[in-house]
């Protein structure tokens, strides 16, 4: 195979942006705008997974297979929160719905576990790729820090915990 050339560079598909996203969550327990929530995603992650191998040694030569695929189960996103402090809100309700504060009692399931969908646009805006992420519900919910000398917009950073992805 040749060296690669000036032209074959130039052939190239452009590239995909890092702001050229968003993330919906459909549906939220525990009420919460969807429609705000897309808005507002400063930042998400798209999973990715890992192959594990298996080993077989034979007669002094070790070759290497593909065992198990699986993912890490845990993704963050990053939200820009507004003046009353309605995301941190709906992350709460949505995770009471998993596991409520007063008692540790909770819903099955299918009550707070919901499918994201991860939409990458191209340079028009177009659709070029999107991904499910299915069985998602927040784990973690970070807290805010407020100081006097400041001025800047706060952010909210979450952890959502998922069972799997695949391509639409």
């Amino acid at each position: 195979m040749p060296k690669v050339t000036l032209d074959d560079t130039y052939g190239l598909p452009d590239p995909m942006l890092n702001d050229n996203f968003d993330l919906v969550f459909d549906n939220i327990p525990g009420g919460g705008d969807h429609r705000q929530m897309r808005i507002q995603c400063l930042g998400a992650a798209l999973p990715g997974a890992s192959l594990t191998t298996v080993e077989v040694e034979l007669f002094g030569h070790k070759l290497i297979y593909a065992a198990r695929k699986t993912f890490s189960h845990s993704m963050t996103v990053a939200l820009h929160e507004v003046y009353d402090a309605r995301t941190y809100q709906t992350l709460k309700n949505w995770a009471a719905a998993a596991r409520a504060t007063q008692t540790q009692t909770g819903g099955f399931s299918d009550a707070y576990m919901r499918t994201a969908k991860l939409t990458i646009y191209d340079q028009t805006g177009a659709d070029a790729a999107s991904w499910n992420i299915h069985r998602m519900f927040p784990t973690e919910i970070s807290e805010y820090q407020f100081e006097g000398s400041g001025g800047a917009a706060i952010r909210q950073d979450a952890t959502f915990a998922y069972g799997y992805v695949e391509r639409r």
